[in-house]
């Protein structure tokens, strides 16, 4: 309920802006944001460092505005060079909607060069606002050529992830007052966080009950990669079946060679690896991160513990800190 409140209170204010009453395609896009259910989103992280930073709630809404505009600005041209389907551009064009997207950056900058704190805090968001935009939109130029190894993966989602989660958290922190180096401290669990949030959301995508769009672009999912290039008694099953994913049929075929073939337990093994380093991490965090961090990132380990209790595996959280998977 408090994010669904500040958010449309980000939404609000971007709204009241000059240039977006007079754009109507503009304003669309603002009045469709909608903040993920998962809990873990880059929203999620920074409106939780600001309260955490001694922050009041409605502290964090520049923010907010600034991570929303920031992703659906990126999400808008990654659907241009995925060429989706779904995408806007087959309504709009992809020109105008190149050109929302540049709008929305400098929408989510005006939104933190406006907020009401001291000058330096300001200049502070607004440059690691910049690093943000050009760090991830270089992880789409390589995500847009991954050439499905599992060395390019992980190059790619180091790129592509972490830096959302590294800006909402440094943005978070400073918006509740939080000064540059703790700022910085909290946000440096970026790469641990994106990476886990990356595997968990490639393990959730496969194991639906209908055809994701994981399985049509496989090199992009570390399961698919695995089940695909390691070998194993069902790989060239598992290689010939894929082409016909969406027919009837096939997916429960595939989704049960995922788990034998070891795919599934090598994608939580590396959760878990992920998990144990980033919980070592928020040892060394200045207070009150260090106290209130290591709940936060509970979800993860429960992440990992239900996937593994669906093949029949039983771990507690405490057996996970200290288990090789």
């Amino acid at each position: 309920m408090i994010l669904e409140h500040l958010t449309q209170q980000a939404r609000e204010l971007l709204l009241a802006m000059p240039e977006v009453t007079r754009w109507p395609a503009l304003a669309d896009r603002i009045a469709h944001f909608k903040p993920g259910s998962s809990g873990v989103g880059p929203w999620d992280y920074l409106a939780w460092a600001c309260m955490q930073a001694g922050g009041k709630v409605e502290d964090a809404v520049p923010g907010l505005a600034a991570i929303y505009t920031g992703m659906e600005s990126i999400r808008l041209v990654d659907d241009i060079l995925d060429e989706d389907p779904e995408g806007l551009q087959h309504t709009l064009g992809a020109g105008p909607v190149a050109n929302l997207a540049q709008a929305l950056q400098s929408l989510g900058l005006r939104a933190l060069l406006e907020t009401p704190v001291e000058d330096a805090r300001r200049t502070r968001m607004a440059a690691n606002y910049s690093e943000m935009i050009l760090n991830t939109t270089y992880g789409q130029h390589r995500d847009h050529h991954a050439n499905g190894s599992e060395a390019d993966y992980w190059e790619m989602i180091a790129l592509k992830t972490p830096p959302l989660y590294a800006h909402a958290l440094y943005l978070g922190a400073t918006l509740g007052g939080a000064p540059q180096q703790e700022a910085q401290a909290l946000a440096s669990l970026a790469p641990w966080i994106g990476q886990l949030t990356q595997i968990s959301d490639d393990l959730h995508d496969i194991l639906q009950t209908e055809v994701d769009a994981d399985w049509l672009s496989p090199q992009k999912n570390l399961a698919l990669i695995y089940a695909l290039n390691t070998e194993h008694p069902h790989q060239e099953a598992f290689r010939a079946l894929l082409p016909r994913v969406s027919e009837p049929g096939v997916l429960p075929q595939l989704q049960q060679i995922i788990i034998s073939s070891g795919a599934l337990s090598y994608a939580l093994s590396k959760m878990a690896e992920l998990y144990r380093e980033v919980m070592a991490a928020t040892a060394q965090l200045p207070s009150p991160f260090d106290r209130s961090t290591p709940a936060r990132l509970d979800y993860y380990a429960e992440q990992i513990i239900y996937v593994l209790s669906k093949t029949g595996i039983t771990l507690t959280r405490e057996d996970l800190l200290e288990t090789v998977l």
